[in-house]
């Protein structure tokens, strides 16, 4: 930088002090004198000296620079360097005390633009687009219904990645020049921890070098109040995740260049009341554009209850003794023939069903032959671990001739732990 005084006018033997403020205004300048490196300095100058003509400055780049759209102002103050009137009794030469008239321009300001692919005017426009799905982690979206996802969850589902596409390519009238801060701010709900991210950035035709795709690994970690700051040099993306993820895309990101993120959420705050997770997309640049709006991504939640099922020993044993009763002559159960008995077991991995549902269990037994005598009768289901402890299924079809229930034969089986305890007995006249 050179500090030229031609187009003032000063007094012979005049010392002129001028102070230069670079980035003026600015809480952070971008760029600072080498010589005390500092963003102002003043200097003085003899006028008029015949081997003087400029004052040359040299200033050092602030890196990195986010903010390359402003241009940088240099401010220049001019003004005399007064020494005070000695006291003396004699009349004094006023040549050695020179004042500037009101009409002397004492300041100037100049402006330095950075150098950037925007046209003539400085004035970038960008367009910035992006789409966005949820996918498992190989990577495959789920299935839509409409304008939403669906995602059928079990404990099995530990991670989701939201994959993030953004492009800054020119469309019918628009043009696509570099976006100057690009960042994408992502908000999920609390049923979604973000895990990390990894990005690929695919430079423009003709500057793709090796490979044209760069690809790093980038680890985040998630935090509700300080947002932390993670920085791929290779790629230039920034991911700071707190209350939302933001990721800065590029400064500049420039023409027909893509960006693609893929953003790991992990599952653990999704229970059996998660109907669905909504996630709010919003691209922001310091380049001119007006058609950024969110972008909602809706993921549907079908939760599928993982359970276990068994009988304990499916082949059960019998036999038939005593004498042959008919309907109208039995009283208890234990007139009925001896006890078949069958256990089943059923648990629900996770957390319980609560208020949300019921699970049940069906089964079906031969309780007739084909000429309509019995031949399993169904005696008493017995529960635990429900907050019932028998089960009566509508129709009536446990006990239907309302026998009087044996529990001798049942005094062992009501403390056992099975879920489930069916008790059926043949009939005298079904073996025959």
């Amino acid at each position: 930088m050179a500090v030229h005084l031609t187009t003032f006018v000063f007094p012979p033997f005049a010392v002129v002090k001028y102070t230069v403020e670079a980035d003026m205004h600015r809480r952070s300048p971008r760029v600072l004198f080498l010589v005390n490196k500092l963003a102002t300095y003043t200097g003085l100058l003899t006028m008029p000296s015949p081997k003087t003509e400029c004052q040359v400055l040299e200033l050092r780049l602030e890196d990195p620079v986010r903010d390359k759209l402003e241009p940088v102002v240099f401010s220049l103050n001019v003004s005399l360097d007064e020494q005070k009137p000695k006291v003396r009794k004699a009349l004094q030469n006023l040549d050695s005390y020179p004042v500037l008239s009101h009409k002397q321009k004492v300041t100037e300001r100049k402006e330095i633009n950075f150098q950037k692919e925007c046209g003539s005017d400085n004035r970038c426009t960008s367009n910035l687009q992006l789409t966005a799905a949820f996918a498992n982690e190989l990577l495959k979206p789920y299935p839509s219904q409409g304008k939403r996802q669906l995602l059928q969850y079990s404990s099995n589902v530990k991670k989701v990645v939201l994959l993030v596409e953004i492009t800054n390519v020119p469309g019918p009238g628009k043009v696509a020049e570099d976006a100057h801060q690009a960042m994408l701010n992502i908000s999920t709900p609390s049923t979604l921890r973000y895990s990390g991210v990894r990005s690929h950035v695919s430079p423009p035709e003709g500057d793709r070098g090796l490979g044209g795709i760069l690809a790093v690994d980038l680890n985040c970690s998630f935090n509700c109040i300080v947002p932390y700051l993670y920085y791929v040099q290779d790629t230039g993306v920034e991911c700071r995740a707190g209350e939302t993820v933001m990721c800065e895309l590029g400064n500049p990101l420039r023409s027909n260049e893509k960006v693609s993120l893929q953003l790991i959420f992990e599952t653990t705050g999704i229970n059996l009341q998660t109907r669905e997770i909504e996630s709010q997309l919003l691209l922001s640049t310091l380049s001119e554009q007006n058609d950024l709006y969110p972008v909602s991504v809706v993921l549907l939640i079908e939760t599928s209850i993982q359970t276990s099922f068994s009988i304990e020993n499916p082949l059960v044993q019998t036999y038939f003794s005593g004498e042959v009763m008919g309907e109208s002559a039995m009283n208890t159960t234990s007139d009925v023939g001896s006890l078949v008995e069958y256990t089943f077991k059923v648990s629900v991995e996770g957390e319980p069903l609560g208020a949300l549902g019921i699970l049940a269990v069906e089964f079906e037994w031969p309780f007739e032959v084909t000429s309509g005598k019995w031949l399993l009768y169904l005696t008493e289901i017995v529960t635990k671990g429900t907050t019932e402890t028998h089960c009566v299924p509508p129709g009536d079809i446990v006990n239907l001739l309302n026998l009087t229930v044996s529990y001798q034969s049942l005094s062992e089986a009501l403390y056992r732990p099975p879920n489930y305890i069916v008790s059926l007995w043949p009939t005298g006249t079904s073996v025959l």
